[in-house]
């Protein structure tokens, strides 16, 4: 009987060290663009180097103002990827369009979880600007207000619950601003992730707890506490 209290008492150990938040990882396939122009979608237009409104292109992070990257020669505002370092970003030139997605990606939820879809954005013209403003989408429902760009990375993070919907959702990230001219801007670090939470303890542990608190009381009277390594004695 020993030998059964100390195993229940590790197993309590146990279930409670487990307890405790988790975050999962992005659904995104390729939020940093790692992997290039792929895992995607857009109705821009994908050219390298960029030399119209309503195109994208992806470039490491310290070539962002390259003839190869786009053609205007003053995207000098951001020379690195959010980190400071020189992964690959996507970059735009703003659609005068409304309703053009810059990015999209179709990912597959669970129903009656909560996400948080996050990105970082920025404006990348130096000398002259007219700022994007990113609109974070989820099957074409708007989440929050758009985020205004600056000339450095800012983040954006929205909490969303999936409710009753199971499967595939389409994530998408929308230029609100049509204004033609330096409307130009950069994206990384894309997500969407379970929302953190703890894990709920079984509905039979606080008995259980009561239990082995009632039966230490009643060895504790009786002073015969014992370890467990004695337990064969």
């Amino acid at each position: 009987m020993r030998l059964r209290s100390c195993s229940a008492a590790a197993m309590l150990a146990a279930t409670l060290s487990s307890a405790g938040p988790a975050l999962s990882s992005s659904l995104v396939i390729n939020g940093d663009f790692s992997a290039g122009n792929s895992g995607f979608s857009s109705d821009y237009a994908f050219r390298s180097p960029i030399n119209g409104e309503t195109q994208y292109n992806v470039v490491p992070g310290k070539h962002i103002n390259d003839s190869s990257s786009n053609s205007y020669g003053d995207w000098t505002a951001i020379t690195s990827d959010p980190s400071g370092g020189n992964g690959n970003v996507l970059i735009a030139n703003g659609a005068t369009s409304p309703g053009e997605r810059v990015w999209d990606e179709s990912v597959s939820v669970k129903p009656f979880t909560n996400y948080v879809f996050s990105f970082y954005a920025a404006d990348v013209n130096y000398t002259s600007a007219s700022n994007a403003d990113i609109l974070a989408s989820i099957n074409g429902t708007a989440l929050g207000s758009p985020l205004a760009t600056t000339q450095s990375w800012q983040s954006a993070s929205y909490n969303w619950s999936s409710g009753k919907l199971s499967g595939g959702v389409t994530l998408a990230l929308i230029d609100t601003n049509t204004q033609a001219a330096f409307n130009d801007f950069a994206l990384d670090f894309i997500s969407m992730s379970p929302a953190v939470s703890s894990t709920p303890l079984p509905a039979a542990l606080p008995l259980f707890v009561s239990s082995l608190g009632i039966a230490g009381a009643a060895l504790w009277r009786r002073r015969r506490v014992r370890q467990c390594s004695v337990a064969g004695a």
